[in-house]
């Protein structure tokens, strides 16, 4: 720990809540399989477009950025962009909605 900052393999670990402050086009962090990038000068460059980014800017864009085959550039453009970590394990609630759709079918169960 130095200053009071955490780190783990040289990289700085974040709070969810410290990630979820860097929300704007001008300022944005995302987070994908626990590790946090720092996409703001790569917005304007996205070839989805702007607002693809601008949706998940200061949260967890795991499923998102996997729902989209990504080329092995892009990959490698992440890795630019990588900070830290992040502190917390995603946790799922009640209160949140799934990322994905679910069909419970006829007999109303899983399929």
């Amino acid at each position: 720990m130095k200053d009071g900052l955490r780190f783990h393999n040289g990289k700085r670990v974040f709070s969810r809540g410290e990630v979820a402050k860097h929300n704007r086009v001008t300022d944005g962090w995302i987070i994908i399989d626990d590790k946090v990038y720092n996409v703001t000068t790569w917005i304007p460059y996205h070839p989805g477009g702007e607002k693809v980014l601008q949706m998940v800017l200061g949260k967890d864009a795991t499923f998102d950025f996997r729902s989209v085959q990504h080329s092995f550039q892009a990959r490698e453009k992440l890795q630019t962009l990588w900070i830290g970590y992040i502190l917390e394990k995603k946790r799922f609630t009640a209160n949140e909605p799934l990322d994905w759709p679910i069909d419970f079918g006829e007999e109303g169960g899983f399929h």
